[in-house]
């Protein structure tokens, strides 16, 4: 009983330091932030226009004689992306943008953002859609197209898989392996274990 006194005491002293530590690292970290934040916020306007901006080439859509409501739908949606600048810009937070190209420019580097992200929804359903109602050549085309254009997603991708699977393309198989493996780490082994598995 009177060694347990001494133990509670050193104890409580060595977490109450541990928790002092903790507290200090949190406070230069939220202080590394909010300064980094802080330079970000006033730095001046730079010239974006030499980016690599992401263009809708409509000679690489496909022509159908004749196409069903929905991918007519598409088809018009994704040919008012044909004259937007788009950039790629995920994985790149807000405050390093700032800091890179100004934070005037934030507004207009979200938008072509956005443009981006939706143009690469529009694409990624319309080659499911071309392969589920039976155009897989169309659909092979475009999927391809999206991968080009680093648009493509996970289920595109693995459908494109099926498909080369199915017509014993293995060479085109391989490629899109080696494709996947530059994908975001969230999808990234899952995509190829999917790929493998087929």
């Amino acid at each position: 009983m009177k060694f347990l006194f001494p133990f509670v005491f050193f104890s409580a002293i060595a977490f109450s330091a541990y928790v002092k530590r903790n507290a200090k690292n949190d406070l230069d970290i939220t202080m590394e932030i909010l300064n980094k934040e802080r330079e970000a916020n006033t730095t001046r306007r730079q010239d974006i226009s030499n980016l690599d901006y992401i263009h809708l080439d409509p000679d690489r859509l496909p022509v159908l004689t004749a196409p069903s409501s929905k991918l007519a739908d598409y088809d018009q949606k994704l040919r008012g992306y044909v004259d937007k600048k788009m950039l790629n810009l995920s994985g790149i937070s807000n405050t390093e943008l700032k800091l890179t190209y100004g934070a005037p420019n934030l507004p207009i580097l979200s938008e072509y953002d956005e443009a981006f992200t939706q143009c690469s929804i529009l694409l990624n359903k319309y080659g499911q859609t071309l392969m589920e109602e039976g155009f897989s050549r169309e659909a092979v085309e475009l999927l391809n197209y999206t991968l080009e254009l680093g648009a493509a997603s996970s289920q595109s991708i693995l459908l494109l898989g099926k498909e080369y699977q199915r017509t014993g393309n293995t060479s085109a198989l391989d490629q899109l392996l080696l494709h996947a493996s530059s994908l975001p780490d969230s999808i990234r082994e899952l995509t190829i274990q999917k790929l493998r598995d087929l």
